[in-house]
């Protein structure tokens, strides 16, 4: 068998002999399996359950397959599931109508099972092969929109700041030489941690990092992620509390959660106003370690949320002092966050502050002292 991991397959056929046949193949050979003996039922279970592939008859009770298959095209939830039609109608315009439905493939009555599974494991691999592709292209997109708007900006600004400083500094007094100079080197900073951030998303998106997961002590992790912060955080008038408890240990990469702690520590004091504050909690249970990193800051409305993690939609926005971002920080948060076995979600709302929630596998030991 192709490696197509633990695929799922749609069986719609009205007869239950021949459903019976080949759900028990597909089950043995390692698929997830759906059944259904209408076409109405077959076009809720692809909505509802979106499928790997679809292996449609074409006589059905009340809808035809062709119909069916029309539907399941036309529904963008469903157009790229491929269908490949099994019936015993061999006629050649059977074929052509099928096809012209929209079906992959089709395989004629009575079947050989292993013709049945070569089909199905070729067109699930042609699915995959296709999703990847367009996961890489929306890569690609969001790779060149970064180097020609986020990078370009900084460093045009850079360069306008060290044109003036190289051209005007004898006319400048020292204060004013100072404030420049300082100027320059936060947007260097700011500059840095955006590449930094571009390069490691993209030896993620390459699969180049792997995770070495061990014990990580949580409140270190975090002691050390607001050091880096403070001083921004001070600057903004933005107080950063943490309320994790001594002992506490995720088994995750240090390295990959101390750049998702970095990312969101960044964002809570990026987007809160001065006299807010962020608050970086943890607690465990059941062998799960729950973090969390809340802000008393601007919130975040619907849309933006629900496009946060998602490549096609990244969404960027000014900090609250102008600050600026990519989007991609959250982008390699999430992609870090289920590489080490943990999943992350917000809540948020505009004007009532965000909170980041991860959960991690605890460490099989709690030890202060790691």
């Amino acid at each position: 068998m192709a490696d197509t991991g633990r695929a799922s397959i749609l069986l719609v056929d009205d007869n239950t002999n021949n459903l019976g046949v080949l759900y028990r193949y597909l089950d043995d050979e390692g698929f997830t399996v759906l059944v259904s003996q209408d076409g109405e039922r077959a076009l809720r279970l692809a909505r509802d359950q979106q499928p790997d592939l679809i292996l449609l008859d074409i006589m059905l009770p009340g809808m035809s397959g062709f119909e069916a298959c029309r539907e399941l095209k036309a529904d963008a939830t469903t157009a790229d599931i491929p269908v490949i039609f099994i019936s015993a109608l061999t006629d050649l315009q059977d074929k052509v109508r099928g096809f012209g439905a929209g079906g992959v493939d089709y395989i004629t009555k009575p079947f050989q099972q292993e013709e049945v599974l070569a089909r199905i494991n070729a067109h699930v691999t042609i699915k995959r092969q296709r999703e990847e592709l367009d996961r890489l292209n929306a890569t690609k997109d969001r790779l060149f929109s970064v180097i020609g708007h986020d990078l370009r900006g900084p460093f045009m600004g850079l360069l306008g700041a060290l044109e003036l400083l190289r051209d005007s500094s004898d006319d400048m007094d020292s204060r004013t030489k100072h404030e420049l100079i300082a100027n320059l080197y936060e947007s260097a900073e700011r500059t840095y941690r955006l590449l930094e951030n571009l390069l490691e998303w993209s030896r993620s998106q390459q699969r180049a990092v792997e995770p070495h997961r061990r014990p990580v002590a949580v409140r270190e992790l975090a002691v050390d992620t607001v050091q880096l912060f403070q001083g921004a955080a001070r600057q903004k008038g933005v107080s950063v509390e943490i309320e994790v408890p001594d002992g506490l240990a995720v088994f995750a990469d240090r390295d990959m959660i101390g750049t998702v702690m970095r990312n969101l520590v960044n964002n809570a004091v990026k987007f809160t106003r001065p006299g807010g504050s962020v608050t970086i909690r943890a607690h465990d249970r059941d062998a799960i370690v729950a973090l969390e990193v809340c802000d008393t800051g601007i919130g975040i409305d619907a849309e933006a949320r629900d496009a946060l993690f998602d490549l096609s939609r990244a969404v960027t926005r000014a900090g609250t002092g102008g600050e600026k971002g990519s989007g991609l920080g959250l982008l390699l948060a999430h992609d870090y966050v289920i590489r080490n076995g943990g999943t992350i979600d917000v809540e948020s709302a505009p004007g009532d502050g965000t909170c980041f929630r991860l959960t991690l596998p605890a460490a099989a030991v709690r030890q202060p002292n790691l």
